[in-house]
């Protein structure tokens, strides 16, 4: 009886298959892993989740600003952070009311250290939230644009950020066909400068930078 339901479950179980592809001469291999946890779905490829995992925990970053939440699967790659440290908050936007899932409302009604925004990220009030969150944070903050205008959002939240605070975009590809692509990058100025370039943007493509001045 138990093999019978073993093969049954497994019936329905996609394959494990391994893509590669080729970026500025580098091989990136992708493998097609389970990442939505509960079904709460991941609307980015696991590279780019570890990607956020490292900078969170390599900077000890206390405030993950993440605009653009969808369904809320990125968030439950942080609840490790928000479980064990006391210091980290997540703030989430999301424009859409009918699209984050409701295991993360879940989630956040019994962690307050976890907030998840209902609302348009660019009203006055929404920013002046984010920035004083921002401001009164004590340790390195990152904001995620993945909302439905990143350009806009990497140059009107970078704004708030301090010298040593992150940003990263999503969405561009190195042909410039993405929604994002280097002009909006270049808005940012000298101010920042980009992080683990070679990695983050040209392999993963996902630029990230670090606020110098």
């Amino acid at each position: 009886m138990s093999g019978m339901i073993g093969y049954d479950i497994m019936s329905e179980v996609p394959d494990f298959e391994l893509t590669v592809t080729t970026r500025k001469g580098f091989e990136l291999q992708e493998i097609n892993y389970a990442m939505n946890v509960l079904d709460v779905l991941v609307a980015q490829q696991p590279a780019q989740i570890l990607s956020h995992i490292d900078i969170i925990n390599r900077y000890k970053v206390k405030l993950f600003v993440e605009l653009g939440t969808y369904m809320g699967g990125g968030l439950t790659y942080v609840i490790p952070n928000l479980v064990l440290d006391q210091d980290f908050r997540y703030m989430g936007y999301e424009i859409l009311p009918d699209t984050v899932n409701n295991k993360i409302f879940a989630f956040a009604s019994e962690h307050p250290r976890c907030e998840i925004m209902l609302q348009d990220m660019f009203i006055p009030h929404n920013l002046s939230v984010v920035s004083a969150a921002i401001a009164s944070t004590q340790g390195c903050v990152y904001v995620f644009c993945d909302g439905g205008d990143k350009p806009k959002e990497l140059e009107t939240f970078s704004k708030f950020l301090r010298i040593g605070d992150i940003i990263s975009v999503h969405d561009y590809v190195e042909d410039q066909t993405g929604e994002t692509t280097d002009i909006d990058l270049e808005k940012l100025g000298d101010d920042f400068a980009p992080l683990d370039e070679e990695l983050r943007k040209n392999l993963l493509w996902m630029p990230t930078f670090i606020k110098v001045k």
